[in-house]
C-alpha cells in the first residue's frame, strides 16, 4: 500500500512538473486550407498544427471598419472580418467587401484580399483603397488573432510574410490581460488605439509595436520558397493571444509612401504549458486527499 500510494504521489508530481515547461520551437505553415469553421462569412476561423505535439493555432480575421463605412470617417472600431486562405498565405476582406460607394470595394481583389491598410481616397467614391498611405496611414488596418489554446502560452520567436506587395510593414502584440480580448465581443466599441490600456503589450525591448519591411522574399511571389522567416518579441512576452496587423496610425505617426498588402505565411513559437484552474483544483484535491488517507492509515 506504502508503494502504491507513493507511486501515485510521484504521478501527481510528475504532472505538476510538467506545467510551466516550455517545449522545442515548432513552426506552423499558413500555406494551406487549415480547417475552417463559419465558412464563408466574416467571424470565421481557420485551424493548423504545429510541427511535433505543441498543438494548434485557431485565426481569426479583424479589421477597423466598423462605423468607418461614411464618407471621410476615420478610424473606427474593429470588427470580425473573413480570414482567407489564398497563394501566398492568409489575408483579409473587410465585411463590406462587396459596397461599390463608401465601403471598402478594393477588398474584393488583389491586393486588398491582403492584410493591408487602406487609405480613404476622397476621388475614389468615397471608397477606400490599398494605394498611397502618406497622409493617412492605415484608416483602414487589417489585423489577424491568433489563439493558441487554452492551457497554452507561446512565446512567439519568428513571423514569415509570404506574398506582398507595395511595402511589408506590421504591428505584433501580445495579450497579456484577464480572460478573451474585449474587442471580439461583438457589442464593443474598441479600436486599434485603445488596445494598450486594454490588456495588450508591446513585444520589442524598445517599447514598439511595428516591424518594418517585413516582406523578405521577392514581392508578389506565391514561391513559398523564396519566403524568409523573420524574428519577433526579443521582449520573450508569452501570451495565449497575439495580434498581428498592417502598419496601423495607432502605433506609428511617421510618413510612409507606399501601402502595406501582406499575407501571412507562417510562425514559429516557444509553446509552455500551464494548469487550467479547474485541472489544478483537482491535482491539490487528489494530494491533499492522498495524504489525509496515508496519515490515516498510518
Amino acid at each position: 500500500m506504502k508503494n502504491t500510494f507513493a507511486r501515485g504521489l510521484l504521478v501527481l508530481l510528475a504532472s505538476v512538473g510538467a506545467w510551466g515547461q516550455a517545449q522545442a520551437a515548432t513552426t506552423w505553415s499558413f500555406l494551406g486550407t487549415g480547417t475552417e469553421t463559419g465558412a464563408g462569412s466574416a467571424g470565421n476561423t481557420l485551424t493548423y498544427s504545429g510541427t511535433g505535439d505543441a498543438g494548434k493555432v485557431t485565426l481569426s480575421a479583424w479589421s477597423n471598419s466598423k462605423n468607418n463605412t461614411t464618407a471621410g470617417t476615420q478610424y473606427g472600431y474593429i470588427e470580425s472580418a473573413y480570414l482567407g486562405s489564398y497563394p501566398g498565405g492568409l489575408g483579409v476582406r473587410n465585411q463590406d467587401y462587396a459596397s461599390t460607394g463608401a465601403g471598402d470595394y478594393s477588398e474584393r481583389n488583389s491586393p486588398g484580399h491582403s492584410m493591408d491598410n487602406a487609405s480613404y481616397n476622397a476621388t475614389s467614391g468615397g471608397n477606400y483603397t490599398s494605394g498611397s498611405k502618406t497622409a493617412n496611414v492605415g484608416l483602414r488596418s487589417d489585423s489577424i488573432l491568433l489563439d493558441f489554446g487554452a492551457g497554452n502560452i507561446a512565446k512567439l520567436d519568428t513571423l514569415t510574410i509570404g506574398w506582398w506587395k507595395g511595402d511589408a510593414d506590421i504591428f505584433v502584440l501580445a495579450y497579456t490581460g484577464t480572460g478573451t480580448p474585449n474587442f471580439t465581443t461583438p457589442s464593443s466599441s474598441v479600436g486599434y488605439a485603445d488596445l494598450l490600456n486594454s490588456g495588450w503589450k508591446v513585444v520589442r525591448s524598445d517599447n514598439s509595436a511595428n516591424y518594418m519591411d517585413m516582406g523578405k522574399g521577392a514581392q508578389a511571389s506565391t514561391n513559398s520558397s523564396t519566403y524568409v522567416a523573420a524574428a519577433v518579441n526579443n521582449a520573450n512576452i508569452s501570451a495565449r493571444y497575439w495580434l498581428v496587423g498592417a502598419l496601423s496610425s495607432a502605433f506609428y505617426s511617421g510618413a510612409d509612401v507606399n501601402a502595406d498588402n501582406v499575407k501571412l505565411a507562417g510562425v514559429s513559437a516557444q509553446i509552455t504549458k500551464i494548469p487550467e484552474p479547474g485541472n489544478l483544483a483537482l491535482l491539490v484535491g487528489a494530494l491533499a486527499s492522498g495524504v489525509w488517507l496515508r496519515r490515516r492509515k498510518g
